[in-house]
């Protein structure tokens, strides 16, 4: 496994104003229209905000939520472990379905990976994958994103990693 050293320039902050999450959104939801996906599922904690935001644009897809635990804090380049799935129910009613998987960002790869296999064993129709942001060294990277970074982002709803609350 690649360290996190080398997904990360760790020489700055990189900032997503709310103005620059709506366009990508926007543009995200333009891109995944033809989709047309039956169910959006929201990788908890960070990948719920763009899933809510995109069930606005397909409000018709019914809206999921599973979780992967994988970094030990909220810090800036905070250490990782293994990805581990968490689904708050078994969901056995995945198949046949279009399922859009969706994530903030994409720092290794490793919980996108995690989610798109566990997904693609429910037997849905197809599965497609979008996240906000990808590291540049990410690969295979999801289906859809709509930012490459190289260094780690700050997104609106977060806190400034290292501020005092």
């Amino acid at each position: 496994m690649t360290t996190s050293a080398a997904y990360w320039k760790r020489e700055r902050l990189i900032p997503l104003s709310w103005d620059d999450f709506d366009a990508a959104i926007e543009a995200a939801a333009s891109t995944i229209a033809d989709f047309a996906p039956d169910l959006i599922l929201g990788i908890a904690r960070g990948g719920l905000v763009p899933a809510v935001a995109l069930a606005h644009f397909f409000h018709d897809a019914e809206f999921r939520v599973c979780s992967v635990a994988r970094t030990k804090s909220d810090d800036a380049y905070a250490a990782k472990e293994a990805p581990t799935l968490r689904w708050p129910t078994t969901p056995q009613d995945i198949r046949g379905r279009r399922v859009l998987v969706v994530d903030d960002v994409v720092g290794t790869g490793a919980s996108l990976k995690l989610v798109r296999s566990r997904v693609a064993a429910l037997a849905p129709a197809d599965v497609l994958t979008y996240a906000i942001a990808v590291n540049t060294a990410v690969s295979p990277r999801p289906d859809i994103y709509s930012q490459l970074i190289d260094d780690w982002i700050v997104f609106p709803w977060e806190r400034t990693p290292g501020a005092s609350a």
